[in-house]
């Protein structure tokens, strides 16, 4: 289904010049949110079993990530800002803590509770988790 979107995306370069901006925008978030659509249908029809603790992680994130947008409008939400290849690394540091975390032995309040302190402390959750967090044994 994501083919449809590059060929929208190529087809709209090539003639962006000769249709409004506004619809160049509609047609673009269209084809977004098609894919978007498409991965509940993956998920019903080519999965064997969901896993509930992966589809409520991803629903905690985005609520995460929606609310700490619309608190920071104008302003860093966490009152640091991390960008470029510094922001790159701490994401990719985040990724890995949460899986590690979410792989450990530990239960599942403790996970939930790592899981979350990572996600609103990403620097200094990181850290602690280094130190502190759930290890696989």
């Amino acid at each position: 289904m994501a083919t449809d979107t590059a060929f929208a995306l190529g087809v709209l370069t090539l003639v962006r010049k000769h249709i409004p901006g506004s619809l160049l925008a509609v047609i673009v978030g269209l084809a977004i949110v098609d894919d978007v659509g498409a991965i509940p249908v993956i998920t019903m029809f080519y999965t064997q079993e969901i896993s509930v603790m992966h589809l409520s992680s991803a629903v905690a994130l985005i609520a995460f990530l929606t609310v700490a947008n619309y608190a920071g409008k104008g302003q860093s939400s966490m009152g640091i800002e991390v960008g470029g290849l510094p922001g790159l690394i701490l994401l990719v540091l985040d990724i890995w803590a949460i899986i590690k975390t979410i792989e450990s032995n530990g239960t599942t309040g403790s996970k939930v509770l790592w899981v979350l302190l990572i996600l609103v402390l990403p620097v200094l959750g990181f850290i602690l988790w280094l130190l502190l967090g759930p290890k696989k044994v």
